[in-house]
């Protein structure tokens, strides 16, 4: 049975061990991490948010960092590096403009959700709800 607790540690090996469940749930996820899956693998009186601080301050150094992304966490590579990771992916490697101007990387599924938010954003003269009806019943979907 997976021990959340950790109780049978010291306050402050336990906390360590939490900040490593936590780094390595994020780092082995392909998409961002929400708080509620990180609540799992951690104590009841862990606070997610302090455990992050605590992770991102010891990544202070390192070339990439902790995100919040999409209502959770992720590794994100540092800006500075962009044009290293362009030169050994090329530049068709999948960027967009994130805030503040920087580009973030696009994933498969990314991609999949913006060509879909695309597709059913109704545009022109089609923004009544029959048509929206029409296309998705011709998709298969209930309206």
């Amino acid at each position: 049975m997976f021990d959340r607790e950790l109780d049978q540690l010291p306050a402050e090996v336990r906390w360590r061990e939490w900040m490593h469940r936590v780094e390595a749930t994020i780092f082995a996820a392909s998409e961002p991490v929400g708080r509620e899956t990180l609540a799992r693998i951690v104590g009841k009186s862990c606070s997610i948010d302090l455990l992050i601080d605590d992770i991102r301050e010891e990544l202070r150094g390192r070339p990439y960092d902790l995100g919040a992304v999409a209502g959770g966490f992720r590794h994100l590579t540092r800006s500075v590096y962009a044009d290293a990771i362009r030169s050994a992916f090329g530049s068709a490697f999948g960027t967009a403009v994130g805030g503040g101007g920087r580009a973030v990387d696009l994933t498969p599924s990314d991609v999949l959700v913006l060509m879909c938010i695309a597709y059913f954003q109704a545009t022109g003269l089609f923004t009544n709800r029959p048509y929206q009806d029409c296309r998705h019943r011709r998709l298969g979907l209930s309206p």
